[in-house]
């Protein structure tokens, strides 16, 4: 499809949301520390020893997980119960027709007769969209607020809760990323249930498409940031390991010098 056909489409949704489909739990993995050779083949998991089971801070990273996952599938549940079926609902119906009056025809022909039908799906998006980011963030936000409290009852040393931090830090920005890679899956996921034709069903794909761009756009944002937390955790893994290997293989100055005494 040309850029051209869209021009007419994309000023009819600028700056839309996507949507869709009721699901409750998450298929994702949230990132998680090196447990042995089985995990270091992942290259989304945090691969160093300091993230190991064994240490302190490997198991408290390993309770932080087990939070994040109960975390996500909460919101999980709540968006798919309170904010997701009216859009889908909608998007279903617009879909159906998509497949009786499609055939042979260009996207831009099925955009110009389903014109009331996108502007009202916009208009049901926004808000929906705009509420369940409202309330991910917000329960979020809530949580993290309990988790920090908890880290800091620990008594840990201010470098572990530091890191502790950094790394809900990194485990929330991915929630919020996987809610919306769900949503966008779910989305196109309906598309193919109601638009069997292949010919409409790319058609319909493409304004889909369209219609989610500021979805992906978002979604995009947080890939690059989820990216950029792990590097820096592991960079701040490795920093610490060379340290902590340092102080135990090289003996201090004053123990060179008995050393020396001694001969």
């Amino acid at each position: 499809m040309k850029y051209s056909q869209f021009l007419q489409f994309d000023k009819l949704l600028e700056n839309n949301h996507s949507d869709l489909n009721t699901w409750k739990k998450s298929n994702v993995v949230l990132v998680k520390e090196a447990e042995g050779d089985e995990e270091k083949k992942d290259s989304d998991n945090l691969d160093t020893k300091k993230g190991n089971i064994l240490t302190k801070k490997g198991r408290q990273r390993s309770s932080l997980n087990k939070q994040a996952k109960k975390l996500q599938d909460q919101i999980n549940k709540n968006v798919a119960d309170k904010f997701l079926k009216p859009i889908k609902d909608l998007k279903v119906q617009t879909y159906k027709k998509m497949a009786e009056i499609g055939k042979g025809k260009q996207p831009k022909d099925i955009v110009a007769a389903l014109r009331m039908d996108l502007q009202n799906i916009q208009k049901i998006q926004n808000k929906q969209m705009a509420e369940i980011e409202k309330y991910a963030q917000n329960t979020i936000d809530i949580n993290t607020k309990k988790i920090n409290s908890l880290i800091d009852k620990k008594g840990l040393k201010e470098t572990t809760v530091a890191d502790l931090q950094t790394y809900w830090g990194l485990l929330t920005t991915q929630i919020m990323m996987n809610l919306l890679q769900k949503i966008a899956v779910e989305d196109d996921n309906v598309i193919a249930q109601v638009i069997k034709d292949q010919d409409i069903l790319k058609a319909a794909r493409q304004i889909n498409a369209a219609l989610n761009k500021s979805l992906k756009q978002k979604t995009q944002g947080l890939e690059k940031t989820v990216k950029e937390k792990k590097e820096t955790i592991k960079q701040n893994d490795a920093k610490e390991e060379a340290g902590t290997e340092t102080s135990e293989t090289e003996p201090s100055k004053e123990g060179k010098d008995k050393t020396e005494e001694t001969k």
